[in-house]
């Protein structure tokens, strides 16, 4: 039965931004994350690297965040074949950002934050093993306050 083997592995990349690239201002956040099934296909865990940069004419932040964490996945039916490239998922994630803020060449502020997120998504199957993957939740930081997040642009390739 299909629905009792684990899925191959997911490796879904996009941007939870638009990436902007001018001689006034700079904007780019790239993320990255593989997801391997246990168990059930209705299981997988997994990490994200994300990286954000942005920067002015005298300012600029960069980030890089690891986390990891398990996925929940409510399976998709076509033609009563369960198939995780159309499911819905909710994924927990615990992990770190690592921060650093510039002024003119300057670091004036660096720091490492214990961060979690929590993120509920949609896959829509737009091949065999080709997914469009939006999601949506919340960030938290430690020392501050948490963020709404939408990745739209996410696309996820099954192996």
């Amino acid at each position: 039965m299909v629905a009792d083997l684990p899925p191959a592995i997911e490796i879904t990349a996009g941007t939870d931004g638009l990436v902007v690239l001018s001689s006034a201002a700079k904007r780019v956040s790239l993320f990255g994350e593989v997801r391997y099934g246990l168990f059930k296909p209705w299981f997988q865990v997994g990490g994200v690297v994300a990286t954000r940069y942005s920067g002015g004419t005298a300012t600029e932040e960069s980030g890089l965040q690891l986390l990891i964490g398990p996925t929940l996945n409510w399976l998709g039916q076509e033609d009563g074949d369960p198939r995780l490239s159309n499911a819905a998922f909710v994924t927990a994630t615990a992990g770190v950002t690592t921060a650093r803020t510039a002024f003119s060449g300057i670091v004036v502020n660096a720091n490492t934050q214990f961060t979690v997120s929590l993120m509920a998504g949609k896959r829509f199957a737009l091949a065999d093993n080709i997914s469009f993957s939006p999601s949506a939740g919340l960030l938290k930081q430690w020392d501050f306050s948490p963020s709404f997040v939408i990745q739209v642009v996410a696309f996820s390739l099954f192996l």
